[in-house]
């Protein structure tokens, strides 16, 4: 094995135990950071684990299921202020922007972009925004497709990934035996 491999190998290793992490890294209080939000405070970034969002959902609903296999996807790691989605607030508005609280200016690790996201002062207040925008913009999907084509609707509209039955399946099957091992 030549020296590039092992290194490469350490930090692969590193990042799979979490020694290295690949998430949001703090830029202060608003600074730099576009906004859809101009009437939202600002808060200072802090670190929420996952296991918080885990203890509080249900694990016979599917739309909870989806919801930590998307947090899975996008913040494995954990979230920043209840934000365990990775939403945005310098795209645009989202549905149900009254129940967004404030929001939080943070630095991409992987792109190095300084970008605006939601925040929330509970796993509760975060989850009862985030379950009404599932249930509006995907619950009639759900219901007639079931969740590997909403997937690839996933996909398709917010990773640009078409090859979604594997991936996808993998992260709501994952979820579905976290929330199954908690109960």
């Amino acid at each position: 094995m030549n020296r590039t491999m092992i290194i490469l190998f350490v930090i692969l290793l590193a990042i799979s135990i979490g020694l290295i992490t690949l998430t949001v890294v703090s830029e202060g209080e608003g600074q730099g950071c576009k906004t859809s939000y101009p009437d939202k405070p600002t808060a200072k970034p802090r670190k929420t684990p996952l296991s918080e969002l885990i203890k509080v959902l249900n694990p016979d609903d599917i739309i909870d299921q989806i919801i930590l296999a998307i947090a899975l996807i996008e913040q494995p790691r954990g979230g920043y202020n209840f934000n365990y989605w990775g939403v945005h607030t310098d795209i645009g508005k989202w549905s149900y922007s009254d129940l967004i609280e404030y929001r939080i200016c943070l630095r991409e690790s992987i792109t190095g972009k300084t970008r605006e996201y939601a925040g929330w002062s509970s796993v509760f207040n975060a989850l009862k925004w985030m379950r009404k925008v599932i249930r509006q913009k995907y619950n009639n999907f759900l219901v007639k497709y079931g969740y590997f084509d909403f997937g690839r609707f996933y996909a398709e509209k917010w990773k640009g990934d078409k090859n979604v039955k594997s991936w996808w399946g993998e992260k709501f099957a994952q979820a579905g035996e976290m929330l199954k091992r908690r109960v």
